[in-house]
């Protein structure tokens, strides 16, 4: 084919989707600036050295690095190992990865790429949804970046990655909305198989999906009239939600997991968590004014944004003094956009603690311990339904009211392009500048000293003090931010796995026996029946801050190496 042919053909689909295209480059641009650092090499910089992001990097890099088995992951809660899904190691990335010829730091590289590039395909695949409901030209570029801009699962990226890829969100409800009018079974399957990548990234949002396509597909029925039509409801929905659960239930090897996990039910949503602004400082006048003056949890930010919130409010107002009348395309009852509205109240119901008894048919999910995160899927749904009612007004009034409802959509999406973009800048500040200590050149001499060390001793575990273990009811300690910046790097570099068990359900046997060795001299210490004879077990002990029980194990170690990181015993 000749280039003259192909640049027409390209240059002709970009007239053609011009709209997309401007929606494209806009965030790419927006991402190229607020993550210039990550893109320019994305193997260099982490966007968290602390905390949840720091266990999340370490998990996913090590099972890439040294993973020998796909669904027990080797790195934690040695010797007994932690499920990848427990470990919050986005399982489908990290086994694609894995199975490549890549280190963990290039495994961390594509895994940054992807979660900046994400808020790109968001917008995309958002831009797509406003069609499908007809919002086209310049409204669906203003209202796709709005809506892509104000996702809260950015605030995700520096803590739990797996739950920062708001763009499967929008694909699985794209796709799913593709399906509708398309015939056969493969346009479903294809629903399906994007739900058991999203289940494997994080069950949280397989499962949000999952009541959301699932309500949708029940109310469709009922409106149509179509209650036999299963193939929807069994492709898109129960067969991905078997095979998750089933493979988990299969394949786990562990026991005697809690049943109520600590904390499993904090940070349920708020109907004020929804409604109070994170960042205070735009249309602040406006905004006190609905500010119930409690912050909100990090863990429970779901702001739906001023211009949802006001677009919202009128749309109500105006369907008051109509009379709720949304029937279009032939529907018996509400539109299209409308039952979208109404299926994404279950996982709201579910967000706002309403219907926790689910947890009990599914205790995987109390791994995951907020409830709040369900009201994503309600969030991105009102945001595009009040868009497209907004829309619709503008199409169908005359006179001033057109000229009113173009205005108010027009500083509506313009709201939430400021917040969201304001949104976007903070994450990007918070994230940036970390340098990947999972690459060698970037250790601290301090750190390195230690690596060398552990290469050296060839040791099968590495166990942090302070003690750090989590999850496993009783057996909770917060350990030490301190001796966690040495114990992932020398864990990692050296090959040798993390001695405490740093998820929400660990086992309990298991977390009992490992914090049997904390216990005094004359008890039974169980692990050693796990452990073979000449192991090597390195402690990293902070500078300070133990209690007696530490003080009494770190006193029966042998001590290899103390400098301004802490103590290598």
């Amino acid at each position: 084919m000749e280039i003259k042919t192909v640049v027409g053909r390209v240059a002709q689909w970009v007239r053609a989707h011009g709209g997309l295209v401007i929606v494209a480059l806009s965030l790419l641009l927006l991402v190229s600036v607020l993550y210039a650092e990550a893109l320019s090499d994305p193997g260099a910089v982490v966007f968290s050295t602390s905390g949840d992001g720091a266990k999340n990097y370490f998990t996913f890099a090590y099972h890439v690095q040294y993973g020998d088995a796909y669904w027990n992951d080797k790195g934690f809660n040695f010797p007994y190992g932690e499920s990848v899904v427990y470990a919050d190691a986005q399982p489908w990335l990290a086994w694609l990865l894995g199975a490549l010829p890549l280190t963990g730091v290039q495994a961390i590289g594509v895994l940054n790429i992807l979660l900046v590039i994400g808020l790109v395909l968001h917008g995309i695949f958002l831009h797509r949804i406003l069609g499908s409901f007809g919002v086209k030209g310049w409204a669906a570029v203003l209202a796709a970046l709005g809506a892509a801009l104000m996702t809260p699962q950015v605030f995700r990226i520096p803590g739990h990655m797996g739950l920062a890829h708001a763009w499967l969100l929008s694909l699985v409800w794209w796709l799913s909305i593709r399906a509708k009018d398309r015939t056969g079974w493969k346009p479903q399957l294809a629903v399906g198989t994007v739900m058991v990548f999203a289940y494997f990234t994080h069950p949280y949002l397989g499962l949000m999906l999952a009541m959301l396509l699932g309500t949708h597909t029940l109310l469709t029925n009922i409106t149509e009239g179509h209650w036999w039509r299963w193939r929807p409801l069994a492709l898109q929905v129960v067969a991905p939600t078997l095979l998750f659960f089933g493979a988990l239930r299969i394949f786990d090897v562990h026991v005697d997991r809690p049943a109520v996990p600590n904390t499993y039910l904090d940070n349920a949503q708020s109907i004020a968590g929804l409604c109070d602004p994170i960042q205070r400082t735009f249309l602040k006048p406006i905004t006190d004014i609905w500010d119930s003056g409690t912050e909100a949890a990090w863990e429970s930010w779901c702001y739906l944004g001023a211009g949802t919130i006001v677009l919202a409010a009128l749309i109500v107002v105006v369907h008051l003094l109509r009379g709720f009348g949304w029937k279009r395309e032939g529907a018996r009852g509400l539109d299209v956009p409308a039952l979208w509205l109404v299926a994404s109240l279950v996982p709201l119901f579910f967000a706002l603690d309403l219907q926790s008894a689910l947890y009990d048919l599914l205790p995987a999910l109390k791994q995951f311990r907020s409830l709040s995160r369900f009201a994503w899927v309600f969030q991105m749904v009102l945001v595009v339904f009040v868009l497209v009612r907004s829309h619709d007004y503008i199409r169908t009034s005359r006179g001033f009211i057109r000229y009113a409802a173009g205005a108010m959509f027009i500083l509506a999406c313009g709201a939430d392009i400021v917040e969201g973009f304001t949104q976007q800048q903070s994450v990007a500040e918070w994230s940036t500048g970390h340098p990947d200590p999972f690459k060698r050149d970037n250790l601290d001499p301090s750190i390195e000293a230690m690596v060398k060390i552990a290469e050296a001793f060839k040791p099968v575990a590495v166990m942090p003090l302070p003690f750090g273990h989590g999850g496993a009811e009783v057996y909770n300690r917060g350990g030490d931010e301190r001796a966690n910046g040495a114990l992932y790097p020398i864990a990692y570099h050296s090959g040798a796995a993390v001695l405490a068990g740093i998820t929400s359900r660990t086992a309990l046997e298991e977390a009992r026996r490992q914090f049997g060795l904390l216990a005094p001299l004359e008890f039974r210490k169980a692990i050693k029946a796990d452990l073979q004879m000449g192991d090597t077990v390195l402690v990293i002990c902070a500078p300070d801050g133990l209690d007696a029980d530490e003080q009494r194990l770190m006193d029966r170690c042998y001590p290899i190496l103390e400098n301004s990181t802490g103590r290598l015993l």
